[in-house]
């Protein structure tokens, strides 16, 4: 399963449902040098050669439920996600 956000797509994901985290990577998470804090409070991170290989959102499902999208800041943008960009992610959340 991937999800598309934006211009980036994340081939691996991964969930633990007790935090309510979502982990996505378009690539190897090794190839991860530097990592910023999102102003939600997750986090992206980056290769050497400063490409998003990594995102991690925090509490996806409280926001669906309480918003209904997850609003994220991802260079150089600012999106908001509908429960349908995650598909079945968040499903056993």
């Amino acid at each position: 399963m991937s999800i598309a956000i934006g211009p980036y797509i994340f081939p691996s994901v991964s969930s633990d449902e007790e935090a309510d985290v979502l982990h996505l990577k378009t690539r190897t998470p090794g190839e991860a040098v530097d990592f910023d804090q999102t102003p939600e409070g997750g986090a992206t991170r980056f290769n050497a050669a400063g490409e998003l290989v990594g995102l991690t959102i925090v509490r996806p499902k409280t926001g669906l439920e309480r918003h209904g999208k997850v609003a994220l800041t991802l260079p150089p943008q600012r999106v908001g996600l509908s429960s349908t960009a995650f598909g079945d992610a968040l499903a056993a959340a």
